[in-house]
């Protein structure tokens, strides 16, 4: 997990290399972009725990609140694929 700085923009990145993201590595990304004012996060992970995945949605739903925008990139062999919540 590591905080990006370009210009105004912040990013958090978390790169997960387990079988699957689990909530409490999501839930620290979270806290982190959260603190540091940043809008972005971005997850390379091939798989995505239900809690996860239940809890992007209720982050989305919510994004006038949390400003935070998701983006779930997985690195399959054929292609990369980008799902936006």
């Amino acid at each position: 997990m590591a905080l990006y700085k370009n210009g105004v923009k912040k990013r958090v990145v978390l790169v997960c290399e387990k079988d699957s993201l689990g909530f409490e590595e999501f839930k620290k990304s979270v806290v982190m972009a959260l603190f540091s004012k940043s809008r972005e996060i971005h997850i390379y992970s091939d798989h995505i725990s239900l809690h996860v995945h239940k809890a992007m949605t209720k982050i989305n739903s919510n994004r006038r609140v949390h400003k935070l925008r998701i983006t779930v990139i997985s690195h399959n062999y054929s292609a990369r694929r980008r799902h936006y919540f």
